[in-house]
């Protein structure tokens, strides 16, 4: 069997299997300086390498983080739910005024007294009295008008009464009924 033909053994050290140390190049490991190959820059490092000044990428980095930290912050603030508006005291007058009722839309009256036509009518709201005695017919020409205010409104519910200048009022004290001694008999 010739040599070329013997079946060799793993591991047993041979001549032909050490590779050749020019094959892979000089070796740099040894020589003092020398690094491994870097890989080629990414876009900060480009970025980064465009500005000469370290003072100025120092500012601009600084000038990055503040803008970051503000979007954040603004982000934050619009994620909150809105705020309760605080209460404003309310405005002082020399005048005191009262609130302003809203008018219903129907008012309904009780006319009276020297009209032509009393009794119940309904008016739009904010009428006036001179507008419920109109309704009722008009006054009678006995009627004292100046015992009226016939500027008032009208509210719902209300009387209104037109004196008379014929009609003696006097008042007089209800008649009082006798009260009795002597127990009821059965």
């Amino acid at each position: 069997m010739a040599e070329s033909d013997s079946p060799r053994s793993f591991g047993a050290p041979d001549d032909d299997l050490i590779p050749d140390p020019s094959f892979w190049g000089p070796s740099h490991a040894a020589e003092p300086g020398r690094h491994r190959r870097r890989r080629p820059p990414g876009v900060a490092e480009r970025v980064t390498a465009a500005i000469p000044n370290r003072d100025a990428r120092t500012a601009i980095a600084a000038v990055v983080a503040v803008l970051t930290v503000t979007t954040v912050l603004v982000a934050y603030r619009a994620s909150l739910p809105p705020a309760a508006p605080a209460a404003t005291p309310p405005a002082t007058s020399p005048h005191p005024t009262r609130p302003v009722a809203a008018t219903p839309r129907r008012v309904v009256v009780h006319v009276a007294g020297a009209v032509t036509h009393p009794g119940v009518v309904t008016l739009p709201g904010g009428d006036r009295v001179i507008d419920a005695i109109d309704t009722a017919g008009g006054a009678r020409p006995d009627a004292n008008l100046d015992a009226v205010n016939l500027a008032a409104r009208l509210r719902d519910g209300q009387q209104v009464l037109v004196p008379s200048t014929t009609d003696t009022t006097t008042t007089t004290m209800p008649p009082t009924v006798p009260t009795s001694t002597t127990a009821p008999t059965r």
